[in-house]
């Protein structure tokens, strides 16, 4: 499948759907943007803008550090709708859809499927910053779940986004385990500093330690009693 530009792909999903232009967007949604909207805007641009810098290629920035992707302060679907008009999160969605079919040689997938893809995912995965997204894509690009020969079905890149998010739970589990034990150690190191691995060890020394005493203790008892 030959990837389309962003300025067709625009042009085909408006004509697809009833919807205001992006001018109408942008003027309503500025009319009331949050703080964190404004953060957004002043980060990404406009809506072409956006579109142009958080393009299928920076799927492999993120691909790169996995926690930064999915703990990092970037925006979700829900946030780039609201600052930049609903149903903008379906409309970024669309190339980095069309850019999985074509690096898959997919041919089955028509223009109608992948904008009803886009929004299925924009609707039942809204919560998922656009960062998780694209580590999700690449992911999927790097055969993690599954080969497909010339044929991508809209369902498996849903189950697929289904496994995605219990690793990305996984990996949001294990970032905040490692922020406990780093506050832990604030909280309890009143001497030299300690590396998040000099404690671990010192951590690990003293269980065995207890687990030694815990052994013995019983023969300690029957020592005593004689």
């Amino acid at each position: 499948m030959e990837q389309k530009t962003i300025g067709q792909l625009i042009v085909q999903n408006q004509n697809t759907r009833p919807t205001t232009n992006y001018a109408d967007r942008r003027q309503s949604t500025l009319q009331a943007v949050s703080p964190k909207g404004i953060a957004i805007r002043k980060k990404f641009g406009s809506n072409k803008d956006f579109l142009q810098k958080v393009n299928p290629d920076v799927q492999v920035c993120f691909a790169k550090n996995e926690q930064a992707a999915v703990v990092g302060d970037y925006p979700t679907l829900t946030d780039i709708n609201a600052v930049y008009g609903d149903g903008f999160a379906s409309d970024w969605l669309l190339p980095q859809i069309q850019n999985l079919a074509s690096y898959t040689g997919a041919k089955n997938l028509t223009l109608k499927q992948e904008i009803e893809l886009a929004r299925v995912i924009a609707t039942e995965y809204h919560h998922l910053k656009i960062t998780e997204i694209l580590l999700f894509f690449y992911r999927f690009k790097s055969g993690h779940y599954g080969r497909f020969y010339g044929s991508v079905d809209p369902i498996a890149i849903t189950c697929a986004l289904r496994d995605f998010i219990q690793e990305r739970n996984a990996i949001i589990a294990a970032y905040d385990q490692e922020k406990r034990e780093r506050n832990e150690l604030e909280d309890r190191s009143k001497g030299p500093t300690l590396s998040l691995e000099q404690y671990k060890a010192l951590k690990q020394e003293q269980n065995e330690e207890l687990h030694h005493l815990k052994t013995i203790r019983p023969f300690i008892k029957i020592y005593e009693s004689q």
